[in-house]
């Protein structure tokens, strides 16, 4: 695949003109444009806009809605350079702004702009890096490396557009950076690559033969706002639909349902409410000045170190002896018993009862010694704060 056609320099340019350049391009002569943000929705997995809508929007059938979380998204534009610098910092890559919007060589139709572009320290390789943000009861999405699947089709569209094989995010939920930033890495997928680029020429197939998407795999929720949107909301005074008698059964059941729904969405919302807090350092008595995230790499990083431990312990060996050198035992830290040596000249036929003894001495006190090196390193191990 060839480079990326760069369209324009966006640098500078009024929120109206670059919403312009990214639905037709500078020129205006694209019919319909696919941007990052578009991929996640036209796989139906945006939680955020559905396929319809967009097809809707990009058909011209409606106006983008207004954003309802518009300081939000303000704030996430002000905190990318933020992400971006700790990136930087974190891995030593040579991170840059590239502010043109570009096109794809080979799907005219593929836009991008890239929040950053970056030089691995290493080698010199181009990737492309995200910056994102979240709130703290949204940090999990990101956790062991994680990637918001949304996030991840976003991100695989853009090295596509930039024919580059690495990206990076950089997702910042907190004021420390030691703990409320995650950098998961992606490497370029030609299969997954492709499928996505089939879904999108499908996608352009639909809106050139005027063919609007189903909402039959959208989240139900989702797309009764999206529905909302689209059509308007009900309006008061239309006539009452009466449905038959049978019906009634099942639509009180639905009733109460969506009454249950309503009160468990009421419940989950103090419940991560409490747990908000609790992250921010809210539980009784402190976790000595640590948040929730920090608490569990914390936790995690002391259980591969038990883990490290127990088997470097297995793999000693123990040893003792008793009756004057007599009787010799040796165990592993698995208090496995490897060997048992009796010199003959303690085995007295008339008298196994001593023998007998020696032998459960010399084996208590091999175990006995296992037991004082697995307190001693096992000793160690505390959650600080608690």
């Amino acid at each position: 695949m060839a480079s990326p056609i760069a369209l324009c320099d966006t640098a500078g340019m009024s929120n109206k003109r670059w919403l312009e350049c990214r639905m037709h391009g500078p020129k205006g002569d694209i019919p319909y444009t696919v941007g990052g943000s578009d991929v996640a929705a036209i796989f139906g997995v945006s939680p955020w806009t559905t396929p319809l809508e967009l097809w809707m929007i990009k058909k011209g059938r409606m106006k983008p809605p207004a954003k309802s979380n518009a300081n939000q998204l303000e704030m996430g534009h002000l905190l990318e350079p933020i992400a971006a610098h700790w990136y930087a910092k974190k891995t030593g890559n040579h991170v840059y702004e590239d502010t043109n919007l570009h096109q794809h060589a080979d799907h005219p139709y593929a836009l991008a702009n890239f929040d950053r572009r970056f030089n691995r320290a290493d080698d010199g390789e181009p990737g492309i890096l995200e910056c994102k943000s979240c709130t703290y009861h949204k940090a999990s999405e990101w956790a062991d490396d994680s990637i918001p699947l949304y996030y991840e089709l976003q991100l695989r569209f853009y090295l596509s557009v930039a024919d580059v094989n690495i990206g990076a995010f950089s997702a910042v939920w907190g004021n420390n950076p030691d703990n409320d930033l995650a950098m998961p890495k992606i490497t370029r997928d030609k299969a997954k690559e492709d499928m996505i680029f089939e879904r999108l020429d499908e996608w352009i197939w639909s809106l050139e033969n005027d063919k609007p998407p189903k909402m039959s795999d959208v989240e139900p929720k989702l797309a009764l706002a999206s529905l909302a949107r689209i059509y308007g909301p009900s309006v008061a005074g239309m006539p009452t639909i009466e449905f038959p008698d049978k019906y009634e059964n099942s639509l009180r059941r639905i009733a109460k349902l969506q009454e249950q729904v309503s009160e468990c969405n009421a419940e989950i919302k103090k419940y991560e409410k409490e747990e908000q807090e609790m992250s921010r350092g809210g539980f009784p008595g402190g976790f000595g000045g640590m948040n929730m995230n920090q608490l569990m790499k914390q936790a995690r990083k002391m259980q591969e170190d038990m883990e490290k431990s127990q088997a470097n312990l297995a793999s000693q060996i123990f040893e003792s002896t008793a009756g004057g050198g007599a009787v010799y035992v040796r165990v592993n830290g698995a208090k496995e018993v490897q060997e048992i040596k009796i010199k003959k000249e303690i085995v007295d036929p008339e008298d196994v009862e001593m023998l007998q003894d020696i032998i459960l001495t010399c084996v208590n006190d091999a175990l006995k010694k296992v037991d004082t090196a697995t307190s001693q390193e096992f000793g160690k191990y505390n959650i600080p704060g608690l």
